[in-house]
């Protein structure tokens, strides 16, 4: 195997909705389908782009995973989707399934910890591992072989962030995205992190010390008696944090799964069906 694409669907799926939220989609008899259609535009422009040999995609089980039991604010703050995307994630899962596009999906498990779990068993066998996300979680699995490839503009550019690309975004090395968030913490999850500790104070740290438990050995040497501070009071909460963001890659009991192409030659026509079906003129 030669390059290989993870997927990240829901965070393809919920960029879709709100990248095109202003001008929705849907059938002349109402059914919404920007999701779907974002979803699919993005899938296709990754493989116009990479070129990968196979694929497959991650998909977020719709229970709550381990990190609710460590942590029982964990996303506690996102709001329930809205039901038309609630329809539409429903038809995009029938579709993966209906087109035996490989895909993987365990009750429990969130897609990041898929993703990793699937590029710590392909590292060896691919020569190089496309990550299609901007969930900036995943950015700690990128080294020389596993690489981002994160929408931008909506659903109209893809960039692809290697290590040096991570250090340009981030300003730290993919190895210290764990820690970097553990310090800032993450909005979108309700990690708490460090409170008063923001990207600026957290790079600096990294920069000096390399990681938490380096900054937390060093700590009467910090200069800023208030960064010290933070961090005293913080340090409960930021050794929880790197918990909550470290990706789990010896996942078990997963079901069968082989990356392959997303759609056979055999199953075309039904996925031509399904996109006639939706009204779908230009993918």
């Amino acid at each position: 195997m030669k390059k290989l694409l993870i997927v990240d669907a829901f965070g393809l799926i919920f960029r879709a909705y709100y990248a095109l939220i202003k001008r929705p989609l849907s059938t002349r008899e109402g059914f919404p389908t920007s999701a779907i259609f974002g979803f699919w535009k993005m899938l296709f422009k990754s493989i116009k782009d990479i070129e990968p040999d196979e694929v497959i995609i991650a998909l977020d089980s719709p229970g709550p995973s381990f990190r609710k039991e460590m942590y029982a604010a964990y996303k506690a703050n996102r709001e329930e989707a809205p039901e038309d995307l609630k329809e539409q994630i429903a038809y995009i899962v029938s579709m993966l399934e209906r087109l035996k596009v490989p895909h993987l999906r365990q009750d429990g498990l969130e897609a990041d910890d898929i993703i990793a779990f699937l590029t710590h068993k392909y590292k060896e066998e691919a020569a190089r591992i496309y990550i299609l996300s901007s969930d900036k979680d995943l950015a700690q699995l990128v080294d020389d072989k596993v690489v981002l490839a994160a929408p931008e503009k909506g659903i109209a550019e893809l960039r692809i962030l290697d290590s040096a690309g991570v250090v340009e975004k981030f300003g730290v090395r993919p190895p210290q995205i764990l820690d970097y968030l553990a310090l800032i913490g993450d909005t979108s999850d309700n990690i708490p992190g460090v409170k008063g500790i923001g990207p600026k104070t957290a790079v600096g740290l990294l920069q000096s010390y390399g990681n938490l438990d380096e900054i937390y050995g060093h700590l009467e040497e910090i200069k800023s008696e208030s960064v010290r501070k933070k961090l005293s009071e913080g340090k409960e909460s930021a050794f929880l944090s790197l918990e909550l963001v470290r990706l789990k890659t010896d996942l078990k009991n997963l079901p069968d799964f082989i990356p392959g192409q997303v759609v056979h030659s055999e199953n075309w026509a039904l996925l031509e069906a399904e996109f006639l079906k939706l009204e779908f003129k230009n993918l």
